[in-house]
């Protein structure tokens, strides 16, 4: 072999030794992450507060048919129960709202007599509250967040029917509320 031959295949040795070379470093970079960049962040949500209710049985509230001047008889649908579900993650009261006096239809149409002669309670019967037009009263108070466990509730209505009332149908509208608890 000539030294020119020899020279030509000392190069082509070189050439190759430094392109495995270089490619060896680069393999080993992916290898060993060191091309890898990595990034973190943080994730967020923020859970809106929840109230979810049923109206269960006892809605609507139904009395059975009333001599004039009877006093504090209770709904036929007693006890009338509502379920405050098991997603609500707030606490909470319960209020009654009525947004009406009793009015007549049928053969006692254009009669009516006052809200204030329904009253209810949730706790016991001796203690009755009478509705009010358009003002929330409290049938539960500061009642803890269900957060997992549906809580059921009751609330027993009563009415007194006022002597003289004419004879017939009468009805009134009530709402009921639940509302996130404060303070």
């Amino acid at each position: 072999m000539d030294a020119e031959s020899l020279i030509t295949y000392a190069l082509i040795f070189l050439v190759l030794a430094g392109a495995w070379f270089i490619s060896s470093q680069v393999r080993e970079s992916i290898i060993t992450g060191m091309l890898v960049q990595t990034a973190s962040t943080n994730a967020s949500v923020t859970v809106k507060e929840f109230i979810s209710v049923t109206l269960q049985e006892g809605y609507p509230i139904n009395f059975p048919e009333l001599n004039p001047g009877t006093s504090n008889q209770p709904a036929s649908t007693n006890p009338s129960n509502l379920t405050i579900g098991a997603e609500t993650n707030v606490g909470y009261n319960i209020t009654i709202n009525a947004t009406s006096n009793f009015v007549g239809s049928g053969t006692a149409a254009g009669h009516s007599f006052l809200i204030g002669n329904m009253s209810f309670n949730s706790t016991n019967i001796t203690t009755l509250t009478p509705l009010q037009l358009n003002v929330d009263k409290k049938a539960y108070e500061w009642q803890d967040c269900p957060c997992g466990t549906e809580h059921n509730r009751s609330i027993w209505y009563y009415i007194s029917v006022p002597a003289g009332q004419i004879a017939g149908p009468y009805q009134a509208n009530i709402t009921i509320k639940v509302v996130k608890s404060t303070g």
